[in-house]
């Protein structure tokens, strides 16, 4: 092999080569048998799961697709719109970001492929056969951090590839994602096992590199019809590559960060194809133009929120916050930084301070989200301290880690820090830096790394333990609301009527938060040949608005969570 057909291993020395070497693995611990292991277990916890309740209103908006799907027949999207005849623009609509396209109806879906992989399932076995699609994406994951670690560590890496599959299949935001029809396991999977693509681009010699860059773009590709961010790490992974490259073997690698460009544009192209096909027009780049527009927009929500998704115990920026997340991150770093005892007991004590809010909290107030990726990943805390001094196997995933996430934060979308698990933006953040932390400290502070992966289990079960809450509590409410007297229910919010999913497409439902919506409304009610309707609002928000027309008669209440309910407010139509 020639110097002109070789990408030089970073480590390519006789030293390096005995460093490899490893102790055989048990064999439950070997990838096969082990994704096997992960997937068993992932599918029985989602049974816990009520399969009417979700983790976030969006997955709300997927389900009913795929009851539309199995009711309409072939790939028809279409969720109907009871109220189409008197709110032709659909201002009403109670399902929020749904969209009216001229081929293929009211619509709401942000990706095609998911959902039309997960019908078939869907129809042969309602939503628990569909969780299998996210369950998979959470072993996938987890294998792909495995296959991550083996190529970054350079002693006992089997081990370590062991240690890091256990670790993000079962103690961190993976494990949480599986359980709700969501694509963020998905494109997570992709994304990581791209990373793996993009190690191989730079290490392999030319034929094998070419194709693994190529597979590298093509995993960013289909992350990307289904996540927005990933267009962001798949540009930060080539720019990483070509960096790194260069600086190894000169402008040879030119042609393997055209290759990644390449196999990017490959699913991005299929999915835009699909999305004309069905709805007319290419959705999903119209979002990632729109999402790139307002990119700097809200600056100061920008900088609130990434702090939160970043370093928050909680969904609000606070002096407590600020202080526990600054607390938490030091002293995970500093535990893989400590070169003696007291050092890690000074990091140590730092954790515990900067934790103590979060464990705080969940117990005096109950299960909640946990946005922040240090505290629902805290692997990654500890995988900063490998910035000090890195690898140089370790330079590409850490330079995609921590130049991705400004890149993201000021192109996410608002509004939404509070109810997200582990910065569901920034997962793949989390995932490279937990898989360097392992790879990088697993040999020498195996006790460390597994402290750490310990704390990030007991935050994951409360994780577990929400969606379950959250799930039943939701699907409680739904069905109480769908067995409601009035004839129609007003919504002062899209985002409460999407979480019923499904239960919409039977109902005569409509949202209303502006007061302009509001006496539409009123007006759609009477067209519809009513004279009552309900409004359901939370307890906490303002007054019941008037409606003109109308005057209400009686209110009640649905509770949801301790302390935590919503209010029905019956209106009829003046005499």
């Amino acid at each position: 092999m020639t110097a002109s057909t070789t990408i030089r291993r970073s480590d390519d020395t006789p030293a390096a080569e005995g460093l490899l070497r490893d102790a055989p693995l048990p064999p439950w611990l070997r990838p096969a048998r082990l994704g096997v292991v992960l997937f068993a277990v992932l599918w029985m916890v989602s049974l816990l799961v009520d399969p009417n309740g979700y983790l976030s209103t969006d997955t709300g908006g997927k389900t009913a697709a795929l009851v539309a799907l199995e009711r309409n027949g072939g790939a028809d999207l279409d969720l109907g719109y009871w109220a189409e005849a008197h709110d032709p623009d659909g201002s009403l609509f109670p399902m929020f970001s749904t969209r009216h396209f001229d081929d293929g109806g009211w619509v709401n879906a942000t990706t095609l492929p998911m959902l039309y992989v997960a019908a078939p399932l869907h129809q042969a076995g309602g939503m628990r056969a569909a969780l299998v699609l996210p369950v998979l994406g959470s072993v996938a994951a987890a294998l792909a951090a495995g296959a991550l670690a083996r190529r970054l560590a350079r002693r006992q890496p089997e081990h370590a590839a062991a240690a890091a599959t256990v670790v993000v299949g079962l103690a961190g935001p993976a494990t949480v994602y599986a359980l709700d029809f969501w694509e963020h396991s998905i494109g997570l999977a992709l994304m990581g096992w791209a990373m793996v693509g993009v190690h191989d681009a730079l290490e392999r010699a030319s034929r094998s590199g070419h194709l693994a860059a190529f597979a590298a773009g093509a995993g960013f590709g289909a992350a990307a019809t289904m996540r927005q961010e990933a267009l962001v790490y798949g540009f930060v992974a080539g720019l990483a590559l070509l960096a790194i490259g260069w600086a190894r073997n000169g402008p040879r690698i030119v042609t393997r960060g055209g290759a990644m460009v390449l196999g990017t544009l490959v699913p991005l192209a299929a999915n835009a194809m699909l999305e004309r096909a069905v709805l007319g027009s290419a959705s999903r780049a119209d979002r990632g133009f729109g999402t790139a527009a307002a990119a700097g927009s809200d600056l100061g929500l920008r900088v609130e929120e990434a702090f939160v998704t970043g370093f928050g115990s909680s969904g609000s920026l606070s002096v407590l916050a600020i202080v526990s997340g600054v607390f938490a991150t030091a002293g995970l770093a500093g535990l893989g930084l400590a070169g003696g005892s007291d050092g890690r007991r000074r990091s140590v004590a730092l954790v515990a301070v900067g934790f103590a809010p979060l464990v705080l909290s969940l117990l005096a107030l109950g299960l909640r989200f946990v946005p922040g990726m240090v505290f629902a990943t805290p692997l990654a805390g500890l995988g900063f301290a490998a910035m000090r001094r890195p690898a140089a196997a370790d330079r590409a995933p850490l330079a995609v880690a921590i130049g991705a996430m400004p890149l993201v934060w000021a192109v996410q979308y608002t509004g939404g820090a509070g109810p997200q698990w582990a910065g569901r933006y920034i997962l793949l953040s989390g995932f490279l830096l937990t898989v360097v932390a392992v790879s990088r400290f697993w040999a020498d502070r195996r006790e460390v790394v597994a402290g750490v992966a310990g704390l990030g289990l007991a935050v994951t079960l409360a994780g577990v333990a929400w969606t379950v809450q959250r799930a039943d509590a939701f699907a409680g409410l739904s069905a109480e609301l769908a067995a409601a007297p009035e004839p129609v229910l007003v919504f002062s919010d899209p985002f409460v009527s999407r979480e019923a999913g499904p239960i919409v497409l039977d109902e005569q439902w409509l949202a209303a938060w502006t007061d302009e919506r509001r006496a539409l409304a009123g007006e759609v009610v009477v067209a519809s040949g009513h004279d009552e309707f309900g409004y359901v609002n939370r307890e906490r928000e303002p007054d019941v608005p008037i409606f003109a027309g109308f005057r209400p008669v009686s209110e009640r209440f649905i509770e949801v969570f301790d302390g935590y309910r919503f209010r029905v407010t019956t209106f009829v139509a003046e005499p």
